[in-house]
């Protein structure tokens, strides 16, 4: 398959990172509550397909999350944080898995005790890397569910440049470049009253360069790494992504006051919304009351306030 095909639409590319965002956050929060009033019950120690490896897990459904998958956590003899998203073929069940560096904890190596549960929710819920990492994996787990066909498979045999520039690596490492950019677009939305100081907070400006490359300075380290071991074509469609992005974010201010409500269109509403008094009553009353000097009659006939019928 070509690169380009697997780039998307800008509503879908925030709509799919929203949603990764959303997950890594119900997870945090489950693993604070976990740890907060020192319920353990969820967490389960099993060994998968006849594997060795032990694996700390929990579904989706006992984090209160409405998607299908599991997620895992173990250890290894390695340097850092991993991840990796798996579907089963034959299967809608997803599983998530977050490799841990065995000389992380605190007995050395992975095992079944209390101290590795204690650990793991203390590293799930303030450790910015793994969080960086399970969006990442939501995203591959995403495009799985997408159109599983279209993405290859990773190798072990991959060099650096050829797992950077693999297809399926390319839209979850895009995700990891955007984050600082997404959440800009994502609080705009929230508080778009707010959009000019929220620009200057986020310094998001009218440099497209710089914007980017303050994106990738805020991005998790590996972002920068597949942004420097991408092909000159590919590089090409990254850039060609971002500005997509980019552009969305700056017109921003645009979109949302063509959204706002018009004295037009939503005349009882628009008065309400500048007058708090009318917005009172409309809440009290569980209705908008109209600020005009006409009212309007079944019969079709226009009169006035003072109007005696």
């Amino acid at each position: 398959m070509k690169l380009l095909d697997i780039i998307e639409d800008v509503s879908l590319d925030i709509t799919y990172h929203k949603h990764a965002v959303e997950i890594v956050n119900k997870i945090v929060q489950f693993f604070m509550n976990s740890g907060e009033y020192k319920d353990y019950n969820k967490f389960k120690f099993s060994r998968f397909g006849g594997m060795k490896t032990v694996y700390l897990w929990i579904s989706s459904q006992d984090m209160g999350i409405n998607e299908n998958f599991r997620l895992l956590i173990t250890g290894k003899d390695q340097a850092d944080f991993t991840g990796s998203a798996t579907t089963f073929e034959n299967s809608d069940l997803n599983c998530i898995t977050l490799v841990f560096p065995n000389k992380k904890f605190p007995d050395g190596f992975f095992n079944n005790t209390q101290n590795t549960i204690d650990f793991c929710i203390n590293e799930i819920t303030y450790n910015r890397k793994i969080h960086s990492i399970l969006k990442h994996e939501f995203i591959h787990m995403f495009d799985n569910d997408r159109n599983p066909s279209i993405y290859s498979k990773n190798s072990d045999n991959e060099t650096t440049k050829e797992y950077f520039n693999n297809p399926s690596e390319f839209n979850a490492f895009y995700h990891n470049v955007v984050e600082h950019l997404m959440s800009y677009i994502n609080t705009v939305e929230k508080s778009p009253d707010r959009i000019d100081e929220l620009r200057k907070m986020f310094k998001i400006t009218n440099d497209f360069k710089q914007t980017i490359k303050l994106c990738l300075d805020k991005a998790p380290w590996i972002a920068t790494e597949f942004f420097n071991n991408l092909t000159s074509r590919n590089k090409q469609a990254l850039y060609k992504r971002l500005y997509k992005l980019y552009d969305y974010a700056i017109h921003l201010k645009q979109q949302t006051n063509e959204s706002f409500i018009t004295e037009g269109r939503d005349t009882p509403l628009y008065h309400s919304y500048r007058d708090s008094k009318y917005a009172v009553t409309a809440l009290k009353t569980n209705r908008m009351a109209a600020k005009t000097t006409q009212r309007f009659w079944k019969d079709g006939k226009r009169r006035l306030d003072n109007d005696p019928e």
